[in-house]
């Protein structure tokens, strides 16, 4: 019974590193303010891993300053298209939306330093990182505004395979006589990481 927990146990180790490949990096906004009062809040998560897909999740919200031309409005992820793109030595991320028919509203922001798996504060390149909106396909409609302070700081996420061996550990150094209760309660824990992440 120990040498098949043994194996088990390794089969669910090497399934949960499978699952972990991506380094995710949420990035929280903080204290970031346009040149009209307006502010900005929320948050990115980023793959640091993937080449595709690296944006896997956003809840920017803008408020406050020159409400008239920028109303309150959140860019997440169900309302608006979005893109990180590698510049040459800071990076671009892009989010964009048509909010009516006939309006778009677009935020670009600039980094002063590549987004990595390290995290840690970034500051932005104020003059380059703009909210804009306007009519579509109407030149001469658009109005911007900069940002002129914040960064943001970026908070790496435990990965799964981490989380599932020291809860395999933990179960074990509970149960160290009663492998069979071990056993019960590590399925328990697998199945509850599935329903997770699926």
């Amino acid at each position: 019974m120990e040498k098949l927990m043994r194996v088990l146990l390794s089969v669910l180790l090497s399934i949960a590193a499978a699952w972990s490949q991506a380094a995710l990096i949420t990035w929280e906004l903080r204290d970031v303010r346009f040149n009209d009062g307006g502010i900005l809040t929320g948050f990115f998560v980023l793959d640091t891993e993937s080449p595709l897909q690296p944006l896997v999740d956003r809840y920017l919200q803008v408020s406050g300053g020159d409400t008239q031309e920028f109303p309150s409005f959140e860019y997440t992820k169900s309302n608006s298209g979005a893109l990180l793109v590698p510049t040459e030595s800071p990076l671009e991320f892009g989010v964009s939306i048509a909010i009516t028919g006939n309006r778009f509203r677009t935020l670009d922001l600039h980094f002063q330093s590549p987004l990595t798996a390290a995290g840690g504060p970034i500051g932005f390149l104020g003059s380059q990182s703009v909210e804009s909106t306007g009519l579509v396909l109407v030149p001469g409609s658009e109005k911007q505004r900069f940002l002129i302070q914040g960064y943001i700081n970026g908070i790496p996420e435990p990965s799964i395979a981490f989380l599932i061996a020291l809860g395999v550990g933990v179960i074990l150094a509970a149960n160290n006589q009663h492998p069979s209760g071990a056993l019960k309660r590590l399925w328990v824990i697998s199945s509850s990481v599935k329903r997770l992440r699926g």
